[in-house]
């Protein structure tokens, strides 16, 4: 019996030994120990972690809670990828980055932790080095308090960098990517309580989102997908009791080739933030904001060259303040100011070439005072006056050489009854005719509103949807397409634009699918397609290209 007692009293503590365990069976705790979550105690033995396929991830040494000795890790196929050697806590002494098959692939010092000196960097074949010069770099409250450390790769943040309180204590640490946040950021109170945790890749914010009450309770839990909370969001009291829970949804696309499309935000399944679109070449196409499904804030859309094609802030849903187009020029096409949704003050377009169109006043979206139109030479094209919000009354018509071409009434916005006509010298020709054209659904709402001269369309056409957004919309001059023309889906995203002069297809037509990817381009002259064309699927793959050369 004896002999059995003494057998257990000297295997016993062997067993102890031999113990091992992964990190995940471990917590660091305010004082940079490691315990047991099983025990509460010190950890003392071997620590190992797996992959899901049972390769050994990574194996190191802890002696009371510390890391000692050699620490290596593994890729999944069970391939050594790092090893470096624990002293007094902390990484000290040579420290080496493997490729695949045993190749190196970084090799330097470490000293209490931080690279320091210079690092060789090896390509895969062990042929071309680059050597990297690594610093640590400190920012003191006075000579002998520390208020901040960090590391210093070729000039760029790299690896930890460390914030501290007056009181000593850790109060921030962040890792680091040449000057990119990447890996684990978290933050402490005073009191060394953990304060947050969030993740980092490639200076976006991914992965788990927490933040802690000073007493140690949960106080906001969630993920975040590219800087965009997703998923549901818990909010806690301070006795950990769940208060608030939100759903939060994200939603990112790229192109074949790598480039973002969209990125798109809700909350409760309602847009919130900002959302973005980009073209393949990764220009910004869109940036809208929401807050709880409504617009707010600045709205901007680009073309493909970067330049603007509008900008403007919204406020309440509808468009409020200074609001600008731009031709893909960069000359400005025009310029409004809204309040609520409303037009006031001075509207003005402008030519691609940067001479004045068309200016008028609006007061809460009704067109007062005169009315005035330009050719792009400056020369004035016409001049009506408005009354009741629209054009209403007397107007005039004249030739790029300022002679009269048309004179008669306009009523509400339309040519209207007989028009005095003449020729470019001013001699009186044949008088024309105009009749407005309406037509309306069912429940009393206009589908269509129109300027007829006989039986063709003159003038301005407007086709609309049943819930009053615009359908199509066209001009025409002398009972020919002129001008530009545009159509929309019925939630206002655009379909169709392009440019007519004299019933022809002029500069470029473009289409896009309701989910604001382009669908088509071409290039046009006097009529006659010319030049790059292209059509895209609905998911954004080239169906078909090509050049067109003499039509």
């Amino acid at each position: 019996m004896r002999n059995i007692i003494i057998l257990i009293l000297v295997f016993f503590p062997l067993w102890g030994f031999c113990q091992n365990v992964s990190l995940e069976q471990l917590e660091e705790r305010d004082n940079n120990i490691f315990y047991l979550i099983s025990s509460g105690e010190a950890y003392t033995g071997i620590c190992i972690g797996k992959y899901s396929n049972g390769q050994k991830k990574y194996e190191g040494y802890f002696k009371k809670g510390i890391p000692e000795k050699s620490w290596t890790e593994y890729d999944e196929d069970g391939f050594k990828i790092f090893e470096a050697t624990y002293k007094y806590a902390k990484f000290n002494g040579t420290g080496t980055y493997y490729y695949p098959y045993g190749q190196i692939k970084e090799q330097g010092t470490y000293k209490n932790g931080r690279k320091i000196g210079k690092w060789v960097e090896w390509d895969a074949y062990g042929k071309i080095s680059k050597d990297k010069n690594y610093e640590t770099v400190y920012e003191w409250y006075s000579k002998d308090l520390k208020k901040s450390e960090g590391t210093l790769k070729e000039g760029k943040k790299h690896d930890s960098w460390n914030e501290y309180y007056e009181s000593k204590v850790l109060k921030h640490q962040s890792n680091y990517y040449e000057n990119k946040k990447n890996g684990k950021e978290v933050s402490w109170f005073e009191n060394g309580k953990k304060a947050s945790e969030k993740n980092w890749n490639n200076d976006t914010l991914n992965g788990s989102w927490i933040e802690y009450y000073d007493n140690g309770q949960l106080k906001i839990s969630g993920k975040m997908l590219s800087n965009y909370r997703d998923g549901k969001w818990f909010e806690y009291d301070s006795n950990g009791k769940v208060v608030k829970e939100t759903d939060y949804k994200t939603i990112v696309k790229f192109y074949s080739n790598g480039e973002k499309q969209e990125l798109q935000s809700y909350v409760n399944n309602k847009k919130d933030g900002e959302l973005f679109w980009w073209f393949e070449n990764g220009q910004l196409k869109f940036r809208e904001k929401y807050n709880n499904g409504v617009a707010e804030g600045l709205w901007t859309s680009w073309y493909e060259n970067g330049e603007k094609i509008s900008e403007g802030n919204m406020k309440g849903g509808k468009k409020d303040s200074a609001w600008t187009e731009w031709y893909s020029n960069g000359k400005k096409q025009s310029e409004a100011f809204y309040n609520t949704g409303e037009l006031n003050g001075k509207f003005i377009t402008y030519y691609s070439n940067g001479n004045k169109k068309l200016e008028v006043n609006y007061e809460n979206s009704k067109k007062v005072g005169s009315q005035i139109e330009w050719y792009d030479n400056s020369q004035k094209y016409f001049e009506g006056i408005c009354n009741d919000g629209k054009l209403n009354g007397d107007a005039t018509i004249y030739y790029e050489n300022g002679k009269i071409m048309q004179q008669g009434k306009y009523v509400n916005d339309r040519r209207e009854g007989n028009w005095k006509t003449f020729d470019v010298k001013g001699v009186a020709t044949n008088d024309n005719v105009y009749k407005t054209v309406i037509e309306k659904f069912p429940n009393g709402k206009i589908s269509l509103e129109g300027t007829a001269l006989g039986e063709k369309h003159d003038g301005l056409w407007i086709w609309y949807y049943e819930n009053g957004q615009k359908k199509a919309q066209e001009n025409n001059v002398g009972c020919k397409l002129s001008g530009e023309s545009k159509s929309w889906y019925e939630d206002g995203r655009e379909a169709f634009s392009g440019n007519y002069i004299n019933g022809k297809k002029e500069g470029l037509i473009q289409s896009w699918y309701q989910n604001r990817q382009k669908k088509s381009v071409e290039t046009w002259n006097n009529g006659v397609q010319e030049g790059e064309y292209k059509e895209w699927y609905e998911n954004s793959q080239i169906k078909t290209e090509g050049n067109i050369i003499n039509g």
